[in-house]
């Protein structure tokens, strides 16, 4: 290599001072030999140097060697014969106008790779600069070439730093000569495409291209040397962006082609015999018309010998084809064979693909061998709508055409009379039902390319589900055509059936009204089923629910329910259908009936029928009666056994069955509030619970919480009753009373916490006299306690405490009147004194001692005559001024509290023969 290059860098010098000044003009510095050495090596320093060869230098993609003259660009190429890949990069614009140094100047490239050592493969990145070449010569050059190796072209772009923007890198062929008919490329041999702007100068008439394979050897043209191109990327800009000749092996991956003419790409198959073609693969391209010429055609074939026509008919298809099967995407809009006619020659220009004056696109197509449409409303009495729906993402769409007339968003109705007449679009109608209509449809690909419609032979269609008819119309578009029917919707039925009656067996022959669009099905598919119709025990969905079968000799038998189903089927299926079930109402020798979905076109009714009917006699009911001070209750209940059962009646005066009047029999509302002494109506709204099976009788009687009530006739149906009985308002009784309070421990200081239960008394919270606090008093034997000087329980005493107690809401409850009330403290019995009308006091002793003496029942320690007037008194109902202590009262031992327990305390303090246990501790 060092030796090529130092020969290289020699001739180089001789050609500088041979050429005249006007043929190669360059900088003063590339003209220098030593510069340009200098300048390689100055080039290299962005790349690793091989340490053992001076002048050599290896790259890689991210070493790569950056040059920024041409000097070092043309070095760089020549370098490339050394390695297997060189990577090359610009660092700056370059513009040169150099003319290779040979008189086959078609044959010679300016920039070319050379593989005969084993490399000679480039990749040159642009990165956002220019490179430049002005052609002043009459020769047809290339710029550069993938001679015995392959160039790619990338471009990783860069920021311009004065705008902030990516700019492009471009490769600029410029030609000078006013006219040349020369076919110069700027790209040849094996090149791959990544990115990058690639032009040539179209000023002049001269038939320029971005890429080609063959060129001129003086006036001849050359083709032995073969090119391959993969495009992947970039832009190519010319008056033929791309010309490939008869061994060209090129794949469209991708690119844009801007074509200043009339062709985007040139397939030249002219001056040979041949009629094998090395056709490209189109996989995806852009091709766009730079000059807005509408001449400009995509692709052209030229095929034939010096540009006659001598080409048949079949040679064009075949060729063709064969591209198609090399696996190019086939055009939507390629030319039909309809075009090529039998007999006639073909050659330059046939096109594949229609002229153009905006852009044109290639991309892979997708055969779409499937159309399913929706047409939306087809119901009867439905306003008859235009437009279809379609698959959103199988590559075809409906065609928004209208004509004004018949035609409105790519839709034309006809509806079947005679004959199928067209249904104006300008008019409102609406689906008449057992009616047919043709509904069209027309559908075309998705955008231009892509997607093509297969042949209708193998296209399969549907509308609303239904098979539906294909139509080419020959511009691309297809009408998809499906007969529609229009069926009458059937959402109600009558069914006659003979009922049952007690010791007959069950009757299988329902009918339905003459001249109904439904009838009674003759299934008999199973046991149960026979004429379409079945009979069971029970109700449908109750546990009671049994099939009965037709042949096992069941009858009727009385007090029990029976449901009868009956099938029913549509009579004219293409002309009716039936309803949602839910939306469907039936009856049963006029009895609602409840409809169910068997399938599509049968649907079952069914209701329940009672045998005989029993008679309720009697009626027993319960209710809260009304209480002054309270609220009307709506609870009445009846027994749960009962064939009767309270109405689910509310609204008005009315809840849950139940209504409240006053003295008038007025009703009167949920929050009145019952007055004491005054007269209320309780009015109960009953039916019976099952209507089939039970009824009451002519004459019934009726109690509410066992008292005899009235009974009235519900008058807006004679098969209900209201019954009615009166209350008198009362308060409520309070008899006994409940305390809790602390009990006395020795040590411990006594309490003022005393409880009760809420139940119409409370504790009067007094506090005041210095010994009452929270309703609760304390002594300490017969001697009050101050709440304010803490006392402790001494152990051995006894302490009484007193609770006072009042009415919680007199205006609902009272104490007991004509009868003692009674109290416990802790659970034991207490003494209970009345202080006036809505205050009573309770009164306990709590013993610390040895416990209670038999006979001491006022609680002071000793049997005194005042213990014996204490039980007179208490036998009396009068009141006692402290605590009667029970457990101290049977003082005779007889196990009863009596007058009796009083003479014997008597007798004990005459010192008369008693009782030996008085004044000893009760066991």
């Amino acid at each position: 290599m060092k030796k090529r290059l130092l020969s290289f860098l020699m001739c180089l010098a001789l050609v500088i001072g041979l050429l005249p000044a006007g043929v190669f003009s360059v900088s003063a510095a590339e003209a220098d030999v030593a510069q340009q050495a200098a300048e390689v090596v100055t080039a290299g320093q962005a790349a690793e140097r091989d340490p053992s060869e001076t002048g050599v230098i290896n790259t890689s993609p991210d070493n790569p060697w950056i040059v920024t003259s041409y000097g070092d660009l043309q070095i760089a190429f020549n370098s490339s014969e050394d390695y297997k890949t060189t990577y090359i990069k610009l660092g700056a614009d370059i513009s040169f106008d150099y003319l290779p140094p040979s008189t086959e100047s078609g044959r010679t490239a300016i920039l070319y790779t050379n593989g005969y050592n084993g490399g000679g493969n480039v990749v040159l990145d642009l990165a956002g600069y220019t490179l430049s070449y002005s052609d002043n010569s009459n020769f047809s050059y290339r710029l550069i070439s993938g001679k015995s190796g392959r160039v790619t072209i990338n471009d990783s772009m860069r920021t311009d730093p004065s705008t902030g923007k990516l700019v492009t890198g471009k490769i600029n062929y410029k030609y000078n000569v006013p006219y040349k008919d020369r076919n110069t490329a700027v790209l040849s041999g094996d090149v791959t495409v990544n990115g990058g702007f690639i032009t040539n100068n179209t000023s002049s008439d001269a038939h320029h291209s971005v890429y080609a394979n063959f060129f001129y050897k003086g006036s001849t043209l050359q083709y032995s040397e073969n090119g391959s191109l993969i495009m992947n990327g970039g832009t190519f800009k010319a008056k033929t962006p791309v010309l490939l000749g008869d061994y060209t092996n090129t794949v469209f991956n991708g690119g844009d082609l801007r074509t200043t003419g009339q062709i985007g790409v040139n397939i030249n198959h002219q001056y040979t015999s041949n009629t094998d073609l090395y056709l490209p693969t189109f996989k995806k391209l852009h091709i766009a018309n730079a000059s807005s010429n509408s001449q400009v055609l995509p692709i052209v074939l030229a095929h034939s010998t010096n540009y006659t026509n001598t080409h048949t008919k079949a040679e064009m298809l075949a060729n063709y084809d064969s591209m198609l099967a090399s696996g190019s995407a086939p055009f939507i809009d390629r030319v039909k064979q309809s075009a090529l006619s039998d007999g006639a020659g073909y050659g330059a220009g046939t096109i594949l693909g229609p002229k153009f004056n905006t852009s044109y696109d290639i991309a892979p197509v997708t055969v779409v061998d499937s159309v399913k449409l929706t047409v939306p409303g087809v119901s009867e009495g439905a306003t008859i709508q235009y437009g279809a729906g379609c698959e959103s993402d199988k590559g075809y769409t409906v065609r928004n055409y209208s004509d004004g007339s018949v035609w409105k968003y790519g839709v034309k109705w006809e509806i079947m009379k005679s004959t199928y007449q067209d249904l104006p679009c300008n008019e409102t109608n609406t689906f008449k039902g057992a009616t047919a209509y043709r509904v069209t449809v027309k559908v075309a690909p998705i955008g231009e390319v892509g997607y093509e419609l297969a042949a209708p032979a193998d296209l399969t269609a549907a509308v609303n589900g239904e098979a539906a008819a294909v139509k080419d119309n020959g511009d691309g578009t297809y009408d998809i055509s499906c007969v529609i029917r229009v069926r009458s919707v059937l959402d109600n039925f009558a069914v006659t059936i003979r009922e049952p009656a007690e010791g007959e067996a069950p009757k299988y022959n329902a009918t339905v009204k003459s001249g109904s669009h439904y009838k009674v099905s003759d299934y008999s598919g199973n046991t149960y089923w026979k004429n379409g119709v079945m009979w069971a025990r029970g109700e449908l969905g109750k546990t009671d629910y049994s099939g009965i079968d037709p042949n096992g000799g069941f009858v009727f038998e009385t007090g029990s329910k029976y449901t009868a189903i009956v099938m029913l089927t549509i009579s004219r299926i293409n002309d009716y259908m039936f309803a949602d079930a839910n939306k469907c109402t039936a009856t049963i020798n006029g009895k609602e009936a409840t409809v169910y979905k068997i399938s599509d076109n049968e649907y079952g009714v069914y209701c329940s029928f009672g045998l005989p009917k029993k008679s309720i006699t009697s009626v027993a009911l319960t209710v809260s009666e009304p209480l002054a001070g309270s609220k009307p209750v709506y609870d009445a209940a009846a027994p749960a056994d009962a064939d009767y059962k309270i109405q689910a009646r509310t609204g008005g005066d009315w809840k849950n069955g139940v209504c409240w009047v006053n003295s008038s029999s007025a009703g009167i509302s949920s929050g009145t509030v019952f007055e004491e002494g005054k007269t209320y109506g309780c009015v109960i709204a009953i039916e019976a619970k099952d209507p089939d099976l039970t009824a009451f009788a002519d004459s019934f009687s009726a109690t509410v919480n066992g008292k005899k009530a009235d009974v009235f006739q519900d008058s807006t149906d004679n098969t209900k009753y209201w019954i009615r009985l009166s209350f008198t308002c009362s308060k409520i009784n309070v008899y006994h009373l409940d305390i809790t309070i602390p009990e006395p421990v020795a040590g411990e200081v006594q309490s003022y916490n005393a409880t009760v239960p809420d139940y119409g008394y409370k504790i009067d919270n007094y506090t005041g006299e210095g010994i009452w606090r929270n309703g609760v008093m304390w002594k300490h034997g017969n001697e009050p306690l101050s709440y304010i000087k803490a006392h402790k329980y001494v152990d051995g005493d006894r302490y009484t405490v007193t609770v006072a107690i009042v009415l919680s809401d007199p205006s609902r409850y009272q104490f007991i009147r004509d009868y003692p009330v009674t109290a416990n403290v802790n659970g034991k019995t207490a003494v209970v004194t009345k202080r006036d009308d809505s205050t009573y006091l309770v009164s306990y002793t709590f013993d610390l001692g040895g416990g209670i003496l038999l006979g001491d029942v006022d609680g002071d320690g000793e049997v005194t005559i005042l213990d014996a007037t204490y039980i007179q008194r208490k036998l009396a109902d009068l009141p006692n001024k402290s605590a009667f202590v029970t457990e101290a009262s049977d003082a005779d031992g007889d196990g009863e509290f009596s007058i009796l327990d009083a003479t014997e305390i008597q007798r004990y303090l005459a010192g008369l023969l008693s009782n030996d246990n008085i004044g000893k501790p009760v066991a």
